[in-house]
């Protein structure tokens, strides 16, 4: 299978056709195919989010599929190796602009005391981060990753998420150095990649992430393409996302990061799907 393409004028003129439907007859049997679980494709959630069924309604169909279902709660705690970044987010605080943020990176012996401290108090789940590098620095990061992430298995994390930015081919068999693998090759413990596009939208990314070249976050298509990179490297595990409020069109967001996601299920990839919210300040 070939890697997620996301078209723009195809997701517009899908909503398009979802608000021209908007008075039609298939929202309630659309409710029901939810409510039963069969699930939906990015057309239906467009023709859901343009209908006249309230909020009520469609939560109460959300909680009906959990209650059948079962919910399955998991909690993690987020390990920030380091808060050093290269790249230039307007949004963001690590922003390497940000004279105001006093840079600390943990050294080896403090990741490990922290890890075994989350293992002491019963935590099972964590989420290592760095920020994000250009080409001639991404290495160092990567090492310290691979690190902290071998020292997750040895102390018996069950789930390890991962949240470094966009890799390469090569650089993916670096961060997996020395982790067990399967025999078909896949990464045998449970690894997320994390990498929310923050926005689906080219121009939106375009103004929060600029283009500049010297900026690692930029590139808007090679972040698009990360998940099947880490598919390839042996993952089968992603949380794509979108920072609600970079794009004051909504829609497209969800429209965009549901294709995303039934990209992903297709290739057999178990999907989170993160929303955060942008906040004022």
């Amino acid at each position: 299978m070939s890697g997620f393409i996301l078209e723009q004028g195809v997701v517009q003129t899908a909503l398009r056709r979802a608000r021209e439907r908007v008075d039609c007859d298939l929202h309630e049997a659309m409710l029901e195919r939810a409510r039963s679980g069969e699930g939906l494709d990015a057309d239906d959630v467009a023709l859901l989010w343009y209908s006249p069924l309230s909020t009520v309604r469609l939560l109460e169909a959300a909680r009906a599929v959990r209650r059948r279902a079962g919910t399955a709660l998991e909690t993690f705690s987020p390990l920030y190796i380091t808060n050093t970044c290269d790249a230039e987010c307007r949004m963001c605080g690590m922003r390497r602009s940000n004279r105001a943020l006093t840079r600390e990176t943990a050294d080896p012996a403090s990741v490990e005391a922290q890890l075994r401290v989350l293992v002491e108090r019963g935590m099972h789940a964590v989420a290592l981060l760095t920020g994000e590098y250009r080409r001639e620095r991404r290495d160092w990061a990567i090492d310290v990753v691979n690190r902290a992430l071998r020292a997750t298995q040895d102390l018996g994390f069950r789930h390890v998420l991962i949240n470094i930015g966009s890799l390469d081919p090569a650089e993916f068999d670096r961060l997996f150095n020395g982790i067990e693998r399967n025999a078909d090759g896949t990464i045998a413990p449970k690894v997320t990649m994390c990498t929310f596009q923050e926005t689906y939208s080219r121009e939106a990314y375009a103004k929060f992430m600029g283009a500049d070249p010297d900026n690692p976050r930029a590139d808007f298509e090679r972040r698009l393409g990360n998940f099947d990179r880490a598919y390839d490297a042996g993952m089968r595990v992603a949380n794509p996302g979108v920072l609600l409020g970079l794009n004051t069109d909504v829609a497209f967001e969800i429209y965009a990061l549901t294709s995303h996601a039934r990209h992903l299920r297709a290739r057999d990839v178990e999907v989170y799907l993160s929303v955060p919210r942008l906040r004022k300040i």
